[in-house]
């Protein structure tokens, strides 16, 4: 009686959903969007932290051309975009997303800070790169951060059919936490990459 009662727990155990230990972290919900975003690393190799246990140094020189790869997943206190390079935890990038429109696409300029990076794990959604880099958003206009608002309840809300009081109730939480974290929104001027 004994093993049944193990075996069922076992398999009761496996049967739940996974949850991915990243989001219990955030502080913002993100949903997989595959959208066209630009980055440059801005910090010198200096700078960045230094390679450790798990951990790459930067392999990406400051300074050059932007690197252009697809997002993984989208939310308005960050993202995870493919690297071909490993990235240093902490480094600085300048990031410009491209967000659809009906007018075409509105690009987005915004500063982050890589919060981590590993190797690809080969998932549809890794587009063939060899590193995933989740980077937490740190600089970002208003007028850029009310896009970003607005793309991300939208598509969130499509993704899950709210229905239009759902979808209110969704977008003005994001505004609350965005607004309750104090973060560093400047009214006009953002990041030129």
């Amino acid at each position: 009686s004994f093993r049944v009662d193990e075996a069922q727990r076992e398999a009761e155990a496996m049967t739940e959903p996974y949850e991915d230990p990243m989001a219990e972290r955030r502080r913002y919900p993100r949903i997989d969007l595959q959208l066209p975003l630009r980055y440059r690393v801005l910090a010198k190799l200096g700078d960045a932290a230094p390679a450790t246990a798990g951990r790459p140094a930067a392999a990406v020189e400051p300074g050059r051309g932007p690197t252009e790869q697809t997002t993984r997943n989208l939310g308005v206190g960050g993202l995870c975009v493919g690297s071909d390079k490993p990235l240093s935890e902490g480094a600085m990038l300048e990031l410009e997303l491209a967000l659809p429109s009906d007018k075409g696409e509105i690009p987005i300029r915004m500063a982050g800070r890589v919060a981590w990076c590993r190797p690809s794990t080969g998932s549809p959604t890794a587009g063939g790169s060899s590193y995933e880099v989740g980077v937490e958003l740190v600089s970002v206009t208003e007028p850029h951060l009310r896009r970003l608002i607005s793309y991300v309840s939208q598509s969130y809300a499509d993704r899950y059919r709210l229905d239009d009081e759902s979808r209110k109730a969704f977008t003005d939480l994001l505004q609350k936490l965005m607004a309750a974290t104090a973060r560093n929104v400047s009214p006009k001027k953002g990041p030129a990459l």
